[in-house]
């Protein structure tokens, strides 16, 4: 079954607006009476996971600079959907998937981390860093001491910063990938995270290269597969996902020049052969690391809002019956697709048809659509719940 994908929190009311509601965490949560504030959401069928974000895990301290809240904290809140997830399950319902976009910086400096001491924060720093303790045979130890037991989750180089490694030492280069992928995993997985969105396996985007592998599709594979046999050798991660299909690193146009499909409606005009180069990056990464034994449920894709011109001209790929049939017809498995954000402008043109889109998005979806807070179509969550119920029947 697929269903929205919504950021965790209480709803309470913004003084900005009448229509927009935002969802926040409380420090103090894992009272029954605290978690009985919101299972009419997470309870409800429509509802497929849940996506953690800075908010749930970060706080300001006394000098304003956001850091990390214990670990004991954080878990507090996973737990809270974690409960609700095993009610559904005793009530015959699928379970939550609890994700996170785990991406490294720059991502991951706006959603959460924790740096052991003297861990260093320049990207160059950091890679030598794991290139020693992989070299070393210390990477286990510190997987299992100071990410799982001590609970850090340091700030990790850039997926550009590995590309720019790959040209001198692909090895060295497939090494660290590994390791930021088992890093990842073992500091979210022991949070009670069952889901990483990542990594992003677009051709250099123009409109965010730092969280690319590069422009050289064997070198992306390449350093993806490793991220990815790290990520899943930790047990708690079930599933990864790929982004963003068929391919982000298109070029784009828009109406005003904005490439980012979170500011404007974006379309390309790349023929179907341009196109498929593209989306071969996502076939061939998920051969690779299913012939290492992960299996093809673990393994997710998540769709962006660009209009591919040449396969279809008047919808974004992620409410596009033809292109989501053109991505699972690249792949050798039917695989779960996962809708990007609806907040963004090249979802819906405007409130009037978001809802029509979101039951849309919905039917294509098996893997679930993102719903975050941020609804800048302005619906509540429980409103959007109750149009897609109706819609859906």
């Amino acid at each position: 079954m697929s269903g929205l994908i919504l950021t965790p929190g209480f709803e309470t009311s913004n003084s900005s607006s009448a229509n927009y509601t935002v969802y926040v965490a409380k420090a103090d949560v894992g009272s029954e009476q605290e978690i009985n504030q919101e299972p009419d959401l997470f309870l409800n069928p429509l509802v497929k996971g849940a996506l953690f974000f800075q908010h749930h895990m970060m706080h300001a301290n006394q000098y304003g600079d956001m850091e990390a809240l214990p670990k004991k904290t954080i878990k507090a809140q996973i737990d809270i959907i974690h409960k609700l997830s095993q009610q559904r399950i005793k009530n015959n319902m699928p379970g939550i998937n609890l994700a996170f976009d785990a991406e490294p910086t720059p991502v991951q400096q706006r959603r959460f981390y924790r740096n052991p001491s003297n861990w260093p924060t320049n990207d160059l720093e950091q890679i030598q860093t794991i290139k020693t303790l992989t070299e070393t045979g210390a990477l286990t130890e510190f997987l299992a001491v100071e990410i799982v037991e001590k609970g850090y989750y340091p700030l990790l180089p850039s997926q550009q910063s590995l590309a720019s490694l790959a040209e001198d030492n692909i090895d060295l280069a497939k090494k660290v990938a590994y390791a930021i992928g088992a890093i990842t995993a073992h500091a979210l997985g022991s949070l009670g995270i069952d889901t990483l969105y990542a990594p992003v396996v677009d051709i250099n985007a123009a409109a965010f290269p730092e969280r690319c592998y590069g422009e050289n599709p064997e070198v992306i594979v390449a350093l993806a597969e490793q991220w990815s046999l790290g990520a899943t050798s930790n047990e708690n991660i079930k599933q990864i996902c790929y982004k963003h299909a068929p391919g982000h690193g298109i070029p784009i146009c828009s109406t005003d020049g904005e490439i980012d499909t979170h500011n404007a409606i974006c379309r390309t005009n790349a023929d179907l052969d341009t196109i498929k180069s593209h989306m071969r990056i996502f076939s061939e990464l998920q051969k690779r690391v299913m012939d290492h034994g992960v299996t093809a449920d673990s393994i997710q894709m998540m769709t962006n809002h660009i209009i591919y011109s040449e396969i279809d001209p008047g919808l974004p790929i992620s409410l596009s019956k033809s292109g989501i049939d053109f991505i699972q017809s690249q792949l050798s498995v039917p695989t779960k697709l996962v809708a990007d954000c609806v907040n963004m402008a090249s979802f819906s043109q405007g409130q009037e048809n978001f809802k029509t889109d979101l039951a849309q998005a919905l039917r294509l979806h098996h893997g679930g659509v993102i719903a975050t807070t941020h609804y800048v179509k302005k619906a509540s969550r429980k409103e959007m719940l109750s149009s897609l119920d109706a819609q859906l029947k």
